[in-house]
């Protein structure tokens, strides 16, 4: 949902402003957001981290398999190029987001 929004405003922004006010637009969303997950049993919000994610992800063996293959990767990238592995591990926690809501209370 979130990604569909930044679309918008980038469009909006490119057709009432022209390419700058998009590239503006589009550059303003590289911005670092933080994603929370709402317990709804207690009302506790939790940060979305990798250590999150292992928490909530472990109660599927196949997707937490998945997951964990997929952190390892990351890690091995992150040796050799810091930047590289930090643009990849914002990707996994994105990418992980929709399964939490299936599997998260």
């Amino acid at each position: 949902k979130e990604n569909r929004k930044q679309q918008i405003g980038v469009t909006v922004s490119s057709i009432m402003f022209g390419a700058i006010g998009g590239g503006l637009m589009a550059m303003s969303n590289d911005i670092l957001r933080y994603c929370y997950a709402l317990d709804t049993y207690n009302n506790e919000l939790h940060l979305v981290t990798l250590d999150f994610l292992d928490d909530i992800l472990s109660i599927d063996s196949e997707i937490y398999k998945k997951f964990i293959t997929e952190k390892q990767i990351i890690e091995k990238v992150a040796n050799q190029n810091p930047e590289q592995a930090n643009k990849l591990l914002k990707n996994l926690i994105k990418k992980y987001i929709p399964i939490v809501e299936k599997l998260y209370p």
